[in-house]
């Protein structure tokens, strides 16, 4: 199969895969057609041991000359409001930057999936090969042979700090599933934006905002995790073996021995760091997958290398004793925790924005949990004024620490810490103990107010 964005419909193209004498060649022919539209330009490294190419990637960022007029209009919008991005100038602006990228590569179709990004079918070079294919597209031995393409996939990075992370992220093929997979279980995610570091109390509820950038310089990243740079990221590795071996040296790699078999089958490598006291270490085959997150299993389907490396290299090291945990009673918690400290020690700033964002997020949940037992507590079958009053005055109480309204009950104990923490279970035990209380207060506020009506109308009356 080769590129599949045109291969369907109406009216497809046929886009054949190429020979990797075909695809440098023509690679070579969009970085410099590309080059007199942007400074930069740039394709990631290939994978290992490509015998042909489906498609070809070019990212490209800094426009310059008519292009960086096509384009100035869409990035002075940025700051504008939803709808006045999507206003028909912007959109026209955006469009015409893309019309002159195709012009300048000679595409004869072009498919957009977001204004920064965008599939082209650009005609077969004559000059390398014929640009027809006499094995394909005759239904019948009367019908002309197909005329090949390619497919090229540009993207529009709005910065060069994003063109070389994502040079960075999509090199050598499947290099990140294997390390995404290693580091995951420690609390590290790595994603098309940055390295983060996951806080655990958050994950279950929110994968996004339980995400803490690390950092988004490829250097960084790579020393962070132990990995050389030197000599591995300016060209593909010579086999998928070698490959395999230069992800092993992450730092966190470890696979799991086989004495620790028993506990490998009850552990899920993908859930939060703090769910289980499971094993530190890679498993592999069959007995590891029942720990593979959805994407993983996914990928062991559809990505040769990630099932190789798990199928394969993980067992074979395994079976080798090699890259064990010292000791192989080291939990997954425990190198998670470790990560933490490293990952606070090694970029600044990141220790305050992930213990606020802990916090923050765990006092808010207290916070409701203390509301729903305030509202379970207190009966429905009351008069409903005097219920919400009830709840109300609760909710000042225990969680603002408010007497300002003379409720006259409060608790005999601080009801947050120094880090603006409750204990909810004592919070919810004097709830318990004491709603029927502030009820009372309540009552007594509903007798004096209806008094002072009372005495209000009498006294109108008399006037």
């Amino acid at each position: 199969m080769g590129g599949s964005r045109f291969a369907t419909g109406p009216d497809p193209l046929y886009t054949p895969r190429m020979p990797p004498a075909i695809y440098e060649t023509v690679k070579e022919r969009c970085r410099d057609v590309l080059s007199e539209l942007f400074e930069r330009v740039g394709s990631p490294i290939e994978g290992p041991g490509k015998r042909d190419h489906g498609d070809i990637d070019m990212l490209v960022a800094v426009p310059k000359g008519a292009m960086a007029s096509a384009l100035a209009g869409k990035d002075e919008s940025s700051d504008e409001t939803a709808d006045e991005e999507n206003s028909p100038s912007n959109n026209d602006e955006i469009s015409n930057a893309w019309d002159i990228i195709a012009a300048a590569l000679g595409a004869v179709r072009m498919a957009k999936e977001q204004d920064r990004a965008a599939n082209l079918a650009v005609p077969w070079p004559d000059d390398l090969e014929p640009e027809h294919d006499d094995d394909h597209g005759a239904d019948d031995p009367g019908t002309t042979a197909a005329k090949k393409h390619i497919q090229v996939d540009v993207r529009i990075c709005a910065s060069v700090e994003e063109l070389d992370w994502m040079l960075f992220k999509h090199a050598h093929g499947d290099i990140w599933n294997l390390l995404g997979s290693t580091i995951r279980p420690y609390g590290l995610t790595i994603d098309e934006t940055a390295l983060s570091i996951r806080v655990p109390e958050i994950e279950r509820s929110n994968k996004r905002l339980a995400r803490v950038e690390l950092s988004r310089d490829p250097a960084a990243v790579l020393a962070f995790l132990g990995l050389r740079r030197d000599g591995f990221w300016d060209r593909p590795f010579a086999s998928l073996d070698a490959m395999f071996e230069y992800a092993a040296t992450c730092r966190l790699f470890w696979v799991r021995p086989p004495a620790a078999a028993a506990a490998a089958a009850d552990s899920s490598p993908g859930d939060p760091p703090t769910t289980t006291a499971r094993l530190a270490g890679l498993v592999g085959s069959d007995e590891g997958r029942a720990g593979l997150k959805a994407n993983d299993r996914k990928r062991m389907a559809t990505r040769p290398a990630f099932r190789a490396w798990q199928d394969e290299f993980i067992p074979a090291c395994r079976a080798a004793g090699r890259f064990a945990p010292d000791p192989p009673s080291l939990t997954a918690d425990e190198v998670a925790a470790r990560v933490r400290t490293d990952a606070f020690a090694a970029f600044p700033g990141v220790r305050e924005v992930f213990e606020a964002r802990r916090d923050e997020f765990v006092a808010g949940r207290q916070r409701e949990d203390i509301t729903k037992a305030i509202r379970t507590a207190v009966p429905r079958d009351l008069d409903p004024w005097l219920r919400g009053r009830t709840v109300s005055a609760l909710k000042k109480i225990v969680l603002l620490g408010d007497d300002e309204d003379g409720f006259g009950v409060a608790p005999d104990f601080a009801v947050r810490d120094d880090r603006g923490f409750w204990d909810v279970e004592k919070v919810v035990g004097w709830v318990g103990d004491h709603w029927e209380d502030v009820l009372g207060t309540q009552i007594t506020v509903a007798a004096a107010a209806a008094a002072e009506d009372k005495d209000g109308r009498c006294l109108a009356r008399r006037e």
